[in-house]
């Protein structure tokens, strides 16, 4: 349990261990009013498998992942443990989605390359991308929180997120807080409005 407190870890981030039977887990809940920052500088493997599965808990923390060489991966495990606040920035660093990305928070690309490699994404927060980085489209994208969020893409051409579902829910009616904001262009391949 981090306690609120930061952590950083110059490598690779490994909760579990292959087909351990055990629960593992890496617990980032707040104490009070301290919120945890996890930086990582190598991969993230959580490998959420055996009979009691791997387990980020993520609470309202934000990782950052710093790597600044090729070829990093992001391994979230069979249970999807979702990240609250995700932030890349490496610069010359890539990373690489291993399995669907959920992010509950904000996520930033802010220097370096992130590849969704064909996975579907799911943001519930802002999302934006940083001039000179460089994002390449996986699966579906989907927006899927219940406040209101801003898309921003930087980049000098926008990028191409592929398939984009905005599924947005409201506690509300007439609905207030479930819109999408563009604050840049955006370039889709599909957009699917279905919140």
């Amino acid at each position: 349990i981090t306690d609120g407190y930061n952590l950083t870890v110059g490598g690779n981030v490994t909760i579990g261990y292959g087909s351990d039977t055990g629960l593992k887990k890496l617990d980032a809940t707040h104490n009070g009013a301290r919120t945890s920052t996890i930086t990582v500088g190598g991969n993230w493997l959580n490998y959420g498998t055996g009979t009691a599965p791997s387990q980020f808990i993520a609470d309202d923390s934000t990782v950052i992942f710093t790597a600044t060489d090729a070829g990093n991966t992001i391994t979230s495990g069979t249970t999807n443990s979702p990240f609250n606040n995700l932030t890349l920035n490496g610069a010359g660093g890539t990373w690489i989605l291993q399995d669907a990305l959920d992010v509950n928070g904000n996520f930033r690309l802010q220097a370096g390359t992130f590849n969704a490699n064909t996975k579907n994404q799911n943001y519930a927060g802002n999302v934006q991308i940083d001039s000179g980085t460089t994002y390449t489209k996986g699966g579906t994208l989907t927006f899927d929180g219940t406040t209101a969020a801003t898309y921003t893409d930087s980049t000098a051409t926008p990028q191409n997120i592929g398939i984009v579902s905005i599924n947005k829910t409201d506690t509300v009616t007439p609905a207030t807080n479930n819109k999408l904001t563009l604050a840049s262009s955006m370039t889709v391949d599909t957009m699917i409005i279905d919140g």
